[in-house]
């Protein structure tokens, strides 16, 4: 087994700067040994070494001591203590006195910039630098250290921006002009607009580069150093796959508080065998590295990463001796110490998920900004309904993986493949289609047995009438939800309308304010042969960006409906209440983060929470808490009642 399957992972990333060079190694140690931490990354190589070099397109730190290999001492010393050691490198930019005399290998845009930021300067991933020189550098640092027990690739592919926010947009670069003609007989597309007629020549020509230059490494790797644990921000041959959860100056709201949940649960089901791991930056935006962000959004990143079965993850700029923001050093201790002493229940979670989220593998596998989707997996987690996210390339590919799920839900059908769709339906199980607002592809609408054929746009002074009360049980005092949005409307046989559509009335001034009438046509479509509900409208976008609860409350319901097993566990937990549950080997264990600190921008100190109750289907013999909390079981029936007396941040409990 390699290592980094062993025991679970509690990891630090120090981003060296050059002045680090001339660090003292033991007090480092000393603070990572504080931490619990198991797993050091370091700068090894790439804009900086920190080890005399003899390579010629690479610069020593001009702190580095004459004489001192600082990343022999580093290995040296945490191999002595435990702790093991992965050299981060980056390609992505290089010093600025090779660009003269080498500019096919640095990023250009439309109209001829490059991307300088103090001394560097950005490569391209087509140009020679990032496909081959990588390779060298690599290869000196493992010559040099073969000890080495991982690598990683920080910037890795394409990227247009700079590090104030600006996207100078397509590279035009000569050796991307000169690929991209030779593969598909094609101009560059002059943006990244999705109506450029080469827009999706350009992105499979973007995932084909990334993938071509990774495999380079990872054959490189894989043959000389088997042991090497690969991690990037990739899913291609990796042995550890890795997001992030930051923060940015001027990011547009909602703020994603539970993006450490959805970094690694975008990964962990589509690639069971590869290691999640999602880095939570401490710094409040990359131009301020030194302020971090509250030290509650610290701790709820890091006990979601653990939670969500990833690795526990954090990463600071420079080191701990002069790094200001000690407040959040504190409350990421906290959790590295808990997971130090539980880790045994951390080394092979298994999901109890009776329901999966499917998307699009179009999109990048661990960067998805679709509020479709975002809309969807915060309405499920507020309803405590337990669910696993799976890749559509990866469904169909892979049929078997969804065996354990009662319920499939796709936040936008237009994205989806229809192997996809035709692999859930082979499978027996109920599926609920979204944002199905417009005509869907061939493929879709054949195996969906459904099409739309006619979109209203408009929608102002138009209703959702919530006619079916034994469906939609919490709309027992409410009949009319405000339609957001365009909707479809369907030519579907074999399906029933529900939630009529009800007409435009005038809307302003309030006197003439009337006339919505209710029709036959429907603001969903259910089909009992298909086992599946369609949704035309954008449902998961309206509720993440507006966060209207009827339109959360229309989905919950129809599932409760519709799929009443869906459900792995029965709560009256507040919403904010985030819960996890899984097969730990030693039992289920159960887990929840408090995320009532949340006002919408800031994150204060979590509200106490008393006498949780939450009921398992399966009757226990056993409750263990693992932090503490004072907690109890009462068996009814075949179920377990779980009383959480007192919920802070976190609480965690195994039964068996």
């Amino acid at each position: 087994m390699a290592w980094w399957q062993e025991n679970p992972i509690r990891m630090i990333q120090n981003n060296m700067r050059d002045i680090d060079a001339a660090m003292d190694v033991d007090d480092w140690i000393k603070t990572l040994k504080e931490f619990g931490c198991n797993v050091a990354m370091i700068g090894v190589g790439g804009i900086t070494s920190f080890f005399p070099t003899g390579l010629e397109f690479q610069c020593e730190s001009p702190y580095l001591p004459q004489g001192r290999d600082l990343i022999e001492e580093i290995m040296e010393k945490c191999h002595k203590e435990g702790i093991r050691v992965i050299g981060r490198f980056d390609f992505g930019r290089t010093h600025e006195k090779f660009y003269e005399e080498h500019k096919d290998w640095y990023y250009r845009s439309l109209d001829g910039r490059i991307l300088r930021c103090e001394d560097t300067v950005t490569t391209c991933i087509s140009g020679w630098y990032q496909q081959e020189y990588s390779l060298e550098i690599i290869r000196e640092a493992l010559e040099r250290y073969p000890s080495m027990d991982g690598i990683f690739f920080n910037a890795f592919g394409f990227s247009g921006w700079d590090y104030y926010g600006n996207n100078y947009g397509v590279c035009h670069c000569d050796c991307c002009q000169k690929k991209f003609k030779e593969q598909y007989g094609m101009e560059l597309p002059d943006t990244e607009d999705s109506s450029e007629p080469a827009h999706a020549a350009y992105k499979e020509f973007q995932r084909g580069s990334v993938a071509g230059a990774l495999a380079n490494i990872c054959t490189f790797t894989k043959q000389h150093y088997p042991g090497l644990c690969v991690c990037t921000y990739s899913v291609d041959q990796v042995d550890m796959i890795r997001n992030e959860s930051n923060t940015g100056i001027g990011r547009a709201y909602p703020f994603p508080l539970m993006s450490a949940s959805l970094n690694v649960m975008s990964a962990r089901h589509s690639w069971p065998d590869q290691l999640m791991a999602n880095c939570v930056i401490n710094a409040t935006d990359l131009r301020w590295r030194y302020a971090g962000v509250s030290p509650n959004l610290t701790e709820i990143r890091l006990y979601e990463d653990m939670a969500s079965g990833g690795c526990v993850d954090f990463c600071i700029n420079g080191i701990f001796a002069d790094y200001p923001d000690r407040a959040s050093l504190r409350r990421a201790q906290k959790v590295f110490h808990y997971h130090e002493e539980n880790e045994r229940y951390y080394r092979s979670m298994v999901s109890k998920a009776r329901v999966a989220i499917m998307r699009s593998a179009s999109a990048s596998p661990i960067h998805d900004n679709n509020k479709d989707m975002l809309g969807v997996f915060k309405a499920l987690k507020e309803a405590h309904i337990i669910f696993d996210i799976l890749l559509d390339e990866h469904t169909a590919k892979h049929p078997q993986t969804l065996s354990p799920y009662q319920l499939v839900i796709v936040p936008d059908v237009k994205t989806i493949s229809a192997e996809a769709v035709a692999a859930v339906h082979k499978a027996n199980i109920p599926l609920f289609v979204l944002a199905a607002d417009a005509p869907l592809p061939e493929g879709i609408a054949g195996e969906l047995a459904l099409q739309i054929t006619q979109t209203e746009a408009d929608n102002a002074g138009a209703y959702m009438y919530t006619q079916e009360k034994d469906i939609f049980r919490s709309f027992a005092d409410k009949d009319w939800v405000c339609l957001c949005g365009a909707i479809g409307f369907a030519d579907a046989p074999t399906y029933r309308a529900i939630l009529p559509y009800m007409s435009k009335g005038t809307f302003g001034p309030a006197e003439r304010a009337y006339g919505s009438a209710i029709t036959d046509k429907g603001c969903m479509y259910y089909s009992e042969a298909q086992q599946t509900l369609v949704i035309p409208w954008q449902l998961g976008y309206f509720y993440y960006q507006h966060g209207f609860q009827d339109h959360k409350q229309l989905l919950i319901d129809a599932i409760d409906h519709f799929v009443p097993k869906a459900r792995a566990l029965k709560t009256d937990a507040h919403p904010s209440v985030e819960m996890f549950l899984d097969d730990c080997g030693e039992g289920t264990l159960l887990q929840l983060v408090n995320l009532s600190g949340f006002n919408g921008t800031t994150i204060e100190e979590p509200i106490p929470m008393a006498k949780v109750v939450i009921e398992v289907p399966f009757a226990a013999a056993q409750i263990t808490s693992l932090n503490g909390n004072a907690v109890h079981m009462e068996i009814k029936g075949e179920s377990t009642l779980v009383t959480v007396e007192h919920l802070e941040l976190y609480a965690a409990v195994v039964l068996k």
